[in-house]
């Protein structure tokens, strides 16, 4: 009797393990019932294709780090849901048109990482069209070549061959919510002027890395931006050593950022530029920081020459800048860059600098003082 017991236990548990294992083989799922999402987590479980009976109920999808080829059509039509999908990792070489159709609450979408081209094969027309709530497009290191299994797609230099991007690529999405969009450390060479209008939401961009672009040809690229939210661009190392004879001036990429009134935030970290334009503010009052970390100012400290004036007269503000930088330029910010701003021989010329190892307040948390220093400036 008890072994007829123990068989049928076992040939129960066998069943119910068979059932799981078919149905979500390797994948888990979770019920946030207090965010009211339901999470489903298939990543690393070498699936060659998007599994075919994932819950209807489903807000978070992750497939990353599998051996996916191909987005079918309809691959997730069922998932009205479904808010933030994670595809990246993967060996995506091309999405299918009606790839994403019927799932209208999709925020966040993560194609990082894969093998898609820039072009129709791999984006058909139209691909994004259903996506009416798309906030975050993440498209960095994919390539057009086919890697071995050992290929590094790892960091900030994984290989990303998008050589060029054309006016019409993000057609499909003018009627988007994407707000967010990455394309740093690709090879791109080439931008078509107003690619980026179809992006009305548009509120971050990052070019970095591609320093094929230079900066000097960028200015076209961000036409029919005028109107768009964008608020902060990033375009760090988008300049090759070879260009930059060239990049003396840099007032002329200042002009074309003028009329979008939304930007807030630029960075030119890395772009070998060496010098400012005199008036060079005028180009950049409606922004509320601008780094340029990492560039060779060889002119920008000339004695005899009026680089820098104060915009906007407040007597509220302790100081006139503040200076972050590292340990490596400590000497040359306290025997060259401090001198030469505040002790001007010209009152009027005198900047007021917030230098951190003179200006913080001892026993303070360091980021509370920068908090503080910042808004004194």
């Amino acid at each position: 009797m008890f072994c007829k017991i123990l068989t049928a236990l076992v040939l129960i548990t066998a069943s119910l393990e068979w059932r799981v294992c078919h149905s979500h083989r390797h994948c888990t799922i979770h019920n946030d019932s207090l965010r009211r999402e339901v999470l489903y987590n298939c990543s690393n479980s070498k699936l060659y294709g998007v599994p075919m009976d994932i819950p209807a109920n489903v807000t978070d999808i992750d497939l990353s780090y599998n051996r996916i080829t191909r987005i079918r059509s309809g691959n997730f039509a069922h998932l009205r849901n479904l808010s933030r999908l994670n595809l990246s990792d993967n060996r995506i070489g091309s999405l299918e048109l009606g790839a994403f159709v019927d799932v209208p609450n999709l925020r966040v979408l993560n194609l990082r990482s894969n093998y898609l081209r820039m072009d129709y094969e791999s984006f058909p027309r139209g691909v994004f069209k259903n996506l009416p709530q798309l906030q975050w497009l993440d498209l960095k290191n994919n390539t057009n070549r086919y890697p071995k299994e050992n290929y590094d797609f790892s960091g900030d230099n994984g290989r990303c061959t998008l050589k060029k991007l054309s006016k019409n690529v993000f057609y499909n999405l003018r009627y988007s919510q994407l707000e967010h969009l990455d394309l740093a450390f690709c090879e791109l060479y080439k931008i078509d002027n107003f690619t980026f209008s179809f992006l009305p939401m548009i509120k971050t961009l990052d070019l970095s890395g591609n320093k094929y672009l230079g900066l000097k040809r960028l200015g076209g690229v961000f036409y029919g931006l005028q109107n768009s939210s964008l608020e902060r661009l990033i375009l760090n190392a988008t300049t090759s050593p070879e260009d930059r004879t060239y990049m003396l001036y840099s007032s002329r990429v200042f002009h074309c950022l003028q009329n979008i009134t939304t930007l807030k935030h630029l960075t030119l970290d890395t772009n070998f530029i060496s010098d400012l334009e005199p008036n060079t503010h005028v180009y950049v009052e409606h922004l509320e920081t601008l780094s340029l970390a990492d560039n060779t100012f060889l002119n920008a400290l000339r004695p005899g020459r009026k680089e820098y004036e104060k915009v906007h007269e407040d007597d509220r503000h302790q100081y006139d800048a503040f200076v972050a930088f590292s340990k490596e330029d400590y000497k040359w910010v306290y025997r060259q860059l401090r001198p030469t701003l505040e002790d001007a021989e010209a009152e009027k010329d005198r900047l007021r600098l917030c230098l951190h190892h003179r200006d913080f307040l001892p026993g303070e948390d360091i980021e509370e003082n920068i908090i503080q220093s910042i808004s004194q400036n």
